[in-house]
């Protein structure tokens, strides 16, 4: 069999439904941004039919690939993120092989039924053909647990458990211009191939259509200044809500400076503090409050750590503990503690083992104090004077995220546990804008010798829709 000569072109993002590049970039300036870690795309093409597209954006540890099909049609696709320098984990694969779906039963025959509904177009990001087919999804963290997931033809979905040995789940991160191994003989048609630059984009370019592509995306903050700034008023799905003044729960001491969030009912050794400390010292806490104009009720909306009040708060980034990792994170995805009692609280690592003991020793869960009509709970360590801040969880159980706010000199101004009450509300006159940015501190990729041993994409692939075949 001959060569097969694969088309290689560069651009910002490949659009699937336009089949054009947004932003074309000559092969020097996507080298050179492959060398900066900025966003780029590769397209591999046998004649004018897509094969591949790779899309690497390095600062980010983000990485992702397309497979299609000898028709144009997307086959594969695969999530990556490069914890290790040069390595790429396996965070997803999706996939529409034929042999997965199972064979269609006959039917009966039946009375002729009217005409249906023009079917939706498909979004996007997905190319007509694969929503409603039978496909196989793969999520890998970062230890090799993955969950496996396989829907059918009957559009029922079987779900099962594995641990991906790790040279399964993790590949090499292609050199720059290193491309047959997006498309080796394990993952598409083409057993052999020559690749060859396209011809280089015409000076001048203009932009593209809108990328179809976007770097995936943790939770994102709403407006935390509003929650505790009185007057705002907002609409979320319960309608209108107006903020009212906040409720100051008192001072909480931190002895060693690291904070922990938590439920305090079910508080144990696993919860850790978060990675960002603070200086020692006692702070103040208060409590978001809030009410729905149409509704006879309330929500507690925000709990909020002041660490310096007289300095505003100009980024806000997810609070993470010991081994958590932003990258892993997929659109509107967060690390968050956990609650089971509907109540969630801030303390210090110092404090952890005598509110455990305290709670065990009372199973009436009569620890806290609180004072009719107030929004918070307290408990002090008789032996040592620490103390907790306890408070409602919004809508209950669940799992919240904690914002870290800093000020102009990076220093932390205000830890807030947001229980996402009004994460996505719109704000409404007279609510005042929410001037910090999001801020994701730049990951540092692990030194390549703590990764796993690397194999080949082909036989991850392979072996992953096995468990596929067999239900995990």
């Amino acid at each position: 069999m001959g060569n097969t000569v694969v088309e290689v072109s560069y651009g910002i993002d490949w659009d699937v439904r336009e089949a054009l590049f947004a932003h074309p970039l000559s092969e020097a300036a996507a080298r050179e941004r492959h060398r900066s870690g900025e966003p780029y795309s590769v397209l591999l093409r046998t004649g004018r039919t897509p094969r591949a597209v790779f899309r690497s954006a390095r600062t980010n540890g983000i990485a992702s690939l397309d497979l299609f099909g000898t028709e144009g049609r997307r086959e594969r696709s695969y999530d990556f993120r490069e914890i290790w320098a040069d390595r790429l984990h396996l965070l997803r694969l999706r996939a529409w092989p034929s042999e997965l779906a199972e064979p269609a039963k006959p039917s009966k025959p039946s009375k002729p039924s009217k005409p249906s509904k023009p079917s939706e177009p498909a979004k996007p990001s997905e190319p007509a053909g694969e929503e409603g087919t039978p496909h196989f999804t793969a999520d890998i963290s970062a230890d090799g647990r993955a969950r496996i997931i396989r829907r059918t033809a009957a559009g029922g979905s079987l779900h099962s458990r594995a641990v991906v040995p790790g040279e399964h789940r993790t590949v090499p991160l292609p050199a720059f211009g290193d491309w047959s191994a997006l498309v080796d003989a394990a993952l598409s048609a083409v057993a052999e191939l020559t690749t060859a630059p396209a011809p280089e984009p015409a000076r001048g370019s203009g932009a593209g259509p809108r990328p179809a592509w976007a770097e995936p995306a943790g939770l994102r903050p709403g407006n935390l200044a509003a929650l505790f700034a009185a007057g705002s008023r907002l609409r979320a799905h319960y309608g209108v809500t107006e903020i009212l003044e906040p409720e100051d729960a008192g001072l909480l001491r931190l002895p060693t400076g690291r904070v922990i969030a938590a439920d305090p009912g079910t508080l144990g050794e696993s919860d850790e503090p978060f990675t960002v400390a603070v200086a020692p010292g006692a702070y103040p806490v208060q409590i978001a409050r809030m009410r729905w104009e149409a509704h006879p009720w309330g929500e507690t909306p925000a709990a909020r750590l002041v660490i310096r009040a007289d300095v505003p708060t100009l980024s806000w980034e997810l609070a993470l503990r010991p081994g958590q990792d932003a990258r892993m994170l997929n659109d509107g995805e967060f690390f968050g503690f956990g609650v089971d009692s509907g109540t969630g609280c801030f303390l210090d690592l110092a404090t952890r083992e005598a509110l455990v003991a305290a709670v065990q020793g009372d199973p009436a869960g009569a620890v806290f104090s609180a004072e009719e009509g107030d929004g918070y709970a307290r408990w002090q360590d008789p032996a040592t004077g620490f103390n907790v801040v306890a408070y409602p969880s919004g809508y209950g159980d669940g799992s919240y995220p904690v914002w870290i706010g800093r000020g102009e000199d990076g220093e932390v101004t205000c830890l807030l546990a947001d229980m996402l009450v009004l994460n996505r509300a719109e704000a409404l006159e007279p609510t005042p804008a929410d001037e910090a940015t999001f801020r994701a501190p730049a990951p540092q990729p692990l030194p390549t010798a703590e990764a796993p041993t690397a194999g080949t994409l082909g036989a991850a692939t392979a072996y992953l829709l096995t468990l596929g075949h067999r239900g995990g």
